[in-house]
């Protein structure tokens, strides 16, 4: 929406002239701070590349799993990164529009010279304007390409996929193009020009409405294979598991979600720089978290191949017991008012025991120790098979309780 002020005529200003019009003016009981305006570009920032980082971890993955693993490529394959080569450009562009642009501003805080600025025009108005569509279409189709892939035995499947990815690509092609024709400047015509005098204002009213069919699309993407999983004839814990890799796509609709209603307060603000930034950068969410639900599958390919989820069990349960082991020796150092050096040396030859995976023991004197034991679990006065050491060579007494652990397996 408007606020009213002719930027056609301000667009052909000198330079000098727009850097002392103020971009808008602010709304009634506010006074504007052009030294220290608020500024939420960091944020901006710090969340749109943060959702670049986690995709592009899982887009290398889904590669390694082509190259590597499977050594086969596949149509879906092509468009997932086809799809993350688009999303490159929407990131670029919101954090050009941050760094030398008033993305992330009030525009009652900025100048004119900032709203025609090229950073802003280039880097928001039009990058984020006519890559959009391209990237979600991409990104959609890569979901339909995997589930025919996948769910190929179901014949309703195949039928949905190729009725969806056909809307879908329709639909998407359609306001690829109305986007690029409202946004690129006629002949003769200045980018800044063309992005005051309304035409791209007018292009913003059908913001809501294209967000509101992505979320159809969205939903449509997440129901499809949680059914087909249903009807598959394996057990009832891998039919839950298997769900729940699907069920990533909740995050896409979440994103969907975000986008209506941001899209929605933008298409009913008249400080338009401001609250495009939450838009924009919900833009870039979805690109990213369509690429990480569709990137889900290789994960999971590659994390059973090299046996990852068991690794880092071992880890963890074996992290725990030092830590439980060291914690419990400093306690009771803290007791006797220090600890001693016999004390950390049971804690180091305890660290060696735990890392090399040695089947006895290291800490202090236990009487009557079996052979073979991974672990030792210390309590002070246990109840359970109850044997008496001395740790530190302290006549302080402890409780020491054998606990077989399966998890000593090693790598």
């Amino acid at each position: 929406m408007s606020d009213g002020t002719d930027y056609s005529a301000l667009a052909n200003l000198p330079h000098s002239v727009l850097e002392k019009i103020p971009g808008m003016f602010p709304p009634p009981g506010v006074v504007a701070n052009f030294e220290h305006p608020v500024d939420i570009s960091p944020w901006i920032i710090g969340l749109s590349s943060t959702a670049i980082a986690i995709s592009t971890v899982l887009f290398v993955i889904r590669c390694y799993n082509v190259t590597i693993v499977t050594r086969k490529v596949r149509w879906d394959d092509l468009t997932c990164a086809l799809g993350y080569l688009f999303i490159l450009p929407e990131y670029v562009g919101i954090v050009y529009s941050c760094l030398d642009g008033p993305l992330g501003k009030h525009q009652y805080e900025i100048h004119v010279s900032d709203v025609v600025s090229p950073a802003y025009l280039i880097g928001s108005a039009y990058m984020n304007t006519v890559f959009v569509s391209p990237m979600l279409l991409l990104v959609k189709i890569t979901f339909f390409l995997m589930y025919l892939e996948i769910f190929s035995p179901f014949r309703w499947m195949r039928i949905c996929c190729v009725i969806g990815g056909t809307l879908c690509t329709l639909f998407y092609v359609s306001t690829m193009i109305v986007q690029f024709v409202f946004a690129t400047p006629g002949p003769g015509k200045s980018l800044a020009l063309h992005a005051l005098d309304g035409t791209v204002i007018e292009l913003m009213l059908l913001s809501v409405p294209m967000a509101a069919i992505g979320l159809a699309f969205d939903i449509y993407l997440l129901i499809l294979p949680l059914i087909a999983v249903a009807q598959l004839n394996m057990p009832l814990k891998r039919k839950i598991g298997t769900s729940l890799l699907f069920a990533t796509g909740i995050l896409a609709i979440i994103v969907s979600i975000l986008g209506v209603y941001f899209r929605h307060i933008l298409d009913k603000s008249t400080d338009q720089i401001w609250a495009s930034a939450p838009s924009q950068i919900v833009t870039v969410f979805e690109g990213c978290f369509g690429l990480i639900c569709v990137c889900m599958p290789s994960l999971a390919k590659v994390a059973q191949r090299h046996n990852l989820v068991k690794k880092l069990n071992i880890l963890f349960s074996r992290a725990t017991r030092l830590a439980a082991l060291d914690s419990l020796l400093w306690s009771s150092g803290a007791e006797r008012g220090q600890r001693t050096e016999d004390d950390a040396i049971a804690v180091s030859q305890a660290s060696e025991s735990v890392k090399f995976g040695t089947t006895t023991s290291t800490i202090g004197d236990i009487e009557d120790q079996p052979e073979k034991n991974p672990f030792y679990s210390l309590h002070i006065g246990a109840n359970e098979s109850p044997q008496t050491f001395t740790a530190g060579q302290q006549s302080t007494h402890y409780q020491a309780c054998l606990v077989e652990d399966a998890s000593a397996t090693q790598f």
